[in-house]
């Protein structure tokens, strides 16, 4: 497991909702490593879902998201370009016009596209999510997941 996957602490900068925006720094261990957005900056703000209930200033543990698998990929290119060219095959059975078959395939690639939209928002936008996951309470010197 690399360094990009590993849980990280970071203090909590700004709340909104069911959500936080946390301040990481970068390891030791990120230095050399461009797999990430720390490869270039010494602190980094994200956005993660406040499962700890953590409060503005609270030092907090957060998970980064698991990395994206292969049906990410698949999904982004393979996807619309498959629906333009099921869209041409279909065209050019139905339609004498080129400028008919050119146009049938560009709604076929805007449906693709739109089909790659929602599954965005439907599935991968709430399982690849950076969480947090636990409040580091310095003062007391103990790790709580419950700030009730």
């Amino acid at each position: 497991m690399s360094d990009c996957e590993e849980i990280k602490t970071g203090k909590v900068v700004r709340i909104k909702g069911g959500a936080a925006k946390v301040e990481i720094e970068r390891s030791p261990a990120c230095e050399g490593c461009k797999a990430c957005i720390f490869a270039s900056k010494k602190t980094v703000i994200v956005t993660a879902i406040n499962e700890a209930g953590a409060k503005l200033g609270d030092e907090v543990t957060v998970l980064p998201p698991p990395p994206k698998p292969f049906t990410a990929f698949l999904t982004l290119f393979v996807v619309p370009i498959a629906a333009l060219v099921a869209a041409l095959i279909i065209a050019v059975n139905i339609f004498d016009s080129e400028l008919l078959c050119v146009l049938f395939a560009f709604i076929g690639l805007a449906v693709g596209l739109m089909a790659v939209f929602i599954a965005d928002r439907l599935y991968y936008s709430k399982k690849y999510v950076t969480r947090i996951t636990s409040v580091i309470n310095l003062l007391q010197g103990e790790n709580t997941n419950d700030r009730s």
